[in-house]
């Protein structure tokens, strides 16, 4: 549930966790930016 919402908050067109999603893509690749993202969405750390 929570990786769909990190994907969905990766693709808006602004905001906080687009561009972190980004970020973490960049030095990361794709898989582990979401599950980072997810964390990131959930609250948790």
């Amino acid at each position: 549930m929570l990786c769909l919402a990190a994907q969905a908050a990766a693709h808006t067109k602004k905001g906080y966790l687009r561009d972190k999603f980004y970020r973490l893509k960049a030095r990361r690749g794709h898989n582990c930016a979401i599950t980072l993202g997810q964390r990131s969405a959930g609250g948790a750390r």
